[in-house]
């Protein structure tokens, strides 16, 4: 192997890392996405629950009229809260690609530890 090849492949496996991390980033920004949004949907929950509990109480229709369109405006939010921790959850598609990665660099350092040994020992 000559010296620019070699050169070559650190560049590449440079390159790969990077993208790797990237990977793990926005992962990491999903993830935090999804527990804000989880957060917003049991504080929703909680309202939902208390103003239902003050619908019970309450006598005048307008008042009552007023408590239905309002818990109905926050099952709605409950709702695209829901959708958004659904669509921003992390799936088996989303690791394929890093996990392979892993596996060919943890194989390659494996290699390389064995080839150094036994160049040394």
């Amino acid at each position: 192997m000559n010296k620019p090849q070699i050169e070559n492949e650190w560049d590449d496996m440079a390159t790969q890392i990077q993208q790797l991390e990237q990977a793990l980033q926005e992962i990491k920004q999903r993830l935090e996405l999804v527990r804000q949004a989880q957060i917003d949907r049991t504080d929703f929950e909680i309202q939902q629950d208390e103003l239902k509990a003050e619908l019970g109480k309450t006598k005048n229709s307008q008042d009552r009229a007023d408590l239905k369109a309002q818990i109905a405006q926050i099952q709605a939010q409950i709702e695209t809260a829901e959708v958004e921790i659904e669509s921003r959850l992390v799936s088996w598609h989303s690791f394929r690609e890093p996990f392979w990665q892993i596996v060919r660099f943890g194989g390659l350092g494996i290699l390389l530890g064995v080839l150094i040994k036994s160049c040394a020992g």
